[in-house]
């Protein structure tokens, strides 16, 4: 076995990265957290040409720092949409608005601070809608908080439910997802 590439980006580190096609042109995208720039979240196309990743969008936080990803169409328009939370209590959420172009369209509140718990779930209330969940950690109260968004209306999303788990701020989950665990 040889490596092909060696995915590099300068100056040194990445973070929360996942691979997905998010624009759906067929050609795999990397979406990271900048960890030499822990403010930036980078999305990067792989270009055959360069056998290699090349940055098309990045967005920076203004002294925040995100982490954690859910990827979907959440608010059912036919457009991906990438949710991420902050450490500042802050959540975003970039879509898709054609091959390689994105745009923050909506910024919202999350439940605590420390908001780099981020999964999806494909309507678990039934209603024919996909939530997206951001979870934080209060160290002051001694709570982990996630809370349920969905959309209602294009680009716009409000929480739902909720779930507190007193006593637990060590909650250090790099990877969090959903799952039903009892298949009903």
């Amino acid at each position: 076995t040889t490596f092909d590439f060696i995915f590099y980006y300068y100056p040194n580190q990445i973070q929360d990265e996942n691979f997905v096609d998010l624009d759906k042109n067929k050609i795999t995208d990397c979406v990271f957290v900048d960890g030499s720039n822990p403010s930036r979240v980078v999305i990067s196309e792989f270009r055959d040409s360069l056998n290699n990743f090349m940055t098309t969008f990045e967005i920076t936080t203004e002294g925040d720092v995100p982490g954690g990803f859910a990827i979907g169409d959440f608010d059912q328009d036919r457009k991906t949409e990438l949710v991420f939370g902050t450490v500042l209590q802050k959540v975003y959420v970039i879509e898709v608005m054609d091959t390689n172009q994105y745009s923050m369209v909506w910024q919202g509140l999350a439940p605590a601070y420390n908001a780099y718990m981020v999964t999806q779930t494909n309507d678990i209330d039934g209603n024919i809608k996909p939530e997206f969940w951001v979870g934080g950690q209060d160290f002051n109260t001694g709570i982990s908080t996630f809370w349920c968004y969905e959309a209602d209306g294009d680009n716009n999303y409000v929480a739902v439910a909720g779930i507190e788990l007193r006593y637990l701020v060590t909650l250090d989950t790099d990877y969090l997802q959903s799952s039903d665990v009892n298949n009903d």
